[in-house]
């Protein structure tokens, strides 16, 4: 009969024991980085679907802009209902004080920076206050656009966390940015316009970023 003496089946156990304890197989209590995804819905001086006052000053995009124009779209207040933007920021496995979905309202600046007659650059800021805590995240980004029918799609972009205040503080990351100026169904209708190329500017600015987020003080 074979036999298996304790000793063979004591070097059998031993490791994976060591495996179940070892510190570097199991989930830390405090997660330094992660995923990094957030959704930015903006409005102009044509208004917000709905109407909602915007919480900074805003100056759409004409629609025949030109190289060197600048640009510059707002969210509505953070106690003003906004399906998109108040879902719109997720910091995960987790980040202190932030929920995931949490709501967050943007300031998007930027510029024309090149410009063929169909494709272009753009370069700017956005500037994403948690409405929880009244705490901002400020980005850098640029990026590519075509025109594309009655829009102008962005694509190829790039964004990266250059400071934030308070839970935001130590906050830092980058990562793709897309989307789109365009003019959303609702403020076509209020103005009596059926496109932008009518209305005679892009209304509405929709962007995502998605990337990667790190901040050793968490």
């Amino acid at each position: 009969m074979r036999r298996t003496s304790i000793f063979a089946a004591t070097a059998l156990v031993m490791p994976l024991l060591t495996l179940a304890a070892s510190p570097a197989l199991t989930q830390t209590e405090d997660q330094t980085d992660g995923a990094f995804v957030m959704s930015a819905h903006a409005h102009s001086e044509f208004g917000s679907p709905g109407g909602a006052d915007l919480l900074f000053d805003a100056d759409a995009l004409d629609y025949d802009f030109e190289e060197g124009e600048n640009f510059s779209y707002s969210s509505i207040e953070c106690d003003e209902p906004a399906p998109h933007n108040d879902r719109a920021l997720r910091i995960a496995p987790d980040y202190p004080g932030v929920d995931n979905p949490d709501a967050v309202r943007h300031d998007i600046d930027g510029t024309v920076t090149e410009y063929d007659g169909r494709t272009g650059t753009i370069e700017g800021t956005i500037t994403t206050v948690h409405c929880d805590s009244g705490d901002e995240i400020h980005f850098d980004y640029e990026a590519r656009f075509v025109e594309a029918g009655d829009k102008l799609q962005i694509r190829g972009g790039t964004w990266e966390i250059t400071g934030g205040t308070g839970i935001f503080s130590d906050l830092e990351g980058e990562g793709r940015l897309t989307g789109q100026l365009t003019c959303l169904p609702l403020v076509l209708e209020r103005h009596e316009a059926d496109s932008c190329e009518e209305l005679g500017a892009y209304s509405d600015a929709v962007l995502r970023l998605h990337g990667q987020w790190s901040d050793e003080t968490v």
